[in-house]
């Protein structure tokens, strides 16, 4: 379900979990990078998942609790899993996660 065209982008709002799981991310690759590759992955993160405020179903449908919703999506950003929630007037980011790393510990 495209954008209408002169609709106003949704505004892309961040959970705390989410925002929490960036910071982490972040935190990681500062430690075995450099802090200046963490501030651009950071950047490049948030520039595209802020473009979801104009094509809020970009991403995939994604599973949740084991069946598919339709309004909950994810994007991927390098090896970065970005879950999100299209909702009536904003873009939901609820998760993000490191491809690379095991499921077990997304947590």
């Amino acid at each position: 379900m495209p954008t209408e065209p002169n609709r106003r982008p949704l505004r892309v709002q961040w959970t705390e979990e989410a925002e929490i799981d960036l910071n982490k991310i972040c935190d990681f690759q500062a430690l075995i990078t450099s802090q200046a590759v963490a501030d651009r992955l950071h950047i490049n993160v948030v520039d595209q998942v802020d473009q979801l405020g104009f094509l809020p179903y970009l991403g995939m449908q994604d599973v949740v609790i084991g069946k598919m919703e339709e309004n909950v999506r994810c994007i991927l950003i390098g090896h970065f899993r970005v879950v999100y929630e299209v909702a009536e007037e904003e873009i939901r980011i609820l998760r993000v996660f490191d491809m690379k790393r095991n499921p077990i510990n997304w947590s």
